[in-house]
């Protein structure tokens, strides 16, 4: 029997806190590979993935700079199985995060801080470990992506 295991992931932009006045703005756009998550789980044992999610780009015209703030927590399927992911942010062009460049656990807030105004422009990255078995499903997770001026 084929077990089918399908993944969705949302990437939600929202929050965004600044001040009357202030012109900055957060642009979030999910990657194809966001939409296609291999999670293995046909007993086939466990494999770890790091995969391009999103697309930020951030544009700020205050002179503290910006905190960009995103969720992490878990790929899961409702009432069911449940694989835990962490994530992490580089700057566009930057080479692919490794393992040990996701320092945020999961469950918690990765925090990206720029100090200056102006235009960055990040790509996100989630860091997953399937289970060696999974139950058949459809599986999904959402990203919450914030904006605040410092």
């Amino acid at each position: 029997m084929l077990r089918r295991f399908e993944a969705v992931f949302l990437i939600l932009a929202a929050g965004v806190a600044l001040p009357a006045g202030a012109a900055s703005t957060l642009r979030a756009v999910p990657t194809a590979s966001a939409a296609a998550l291999e999670l293995g789980g046909n007993g086939g044992g466990s494999f770890t993935r790091i995969v391009r999610v999103a697309e930020l780009e951030v544009v700020s015209d205050n002179p503290r700079g910006v905190v960009v703030e995103i969720s992490s927590g878990a790929i899961a399927k409702p009432g069911g199985d449940a694989v835990p992911f962490e994530v992490t942010a580089v700057l566009r062009g930057s080479p692919r995060p490794s393992a040990g460049d996701f320092l945020t656990p999961s469950g918690d807030t990765f925090r990206f801080v720029s100090p200056l105004p102006g235009r960055v422009l990040l790509t996100v990255y989630i860091r997953y470990t399937s289970a060696g078995i999974l139950d058949p499903g459809t599986y999904s997770a959402a990203l919450q992506i914030s904006l605040s001026e410092r």
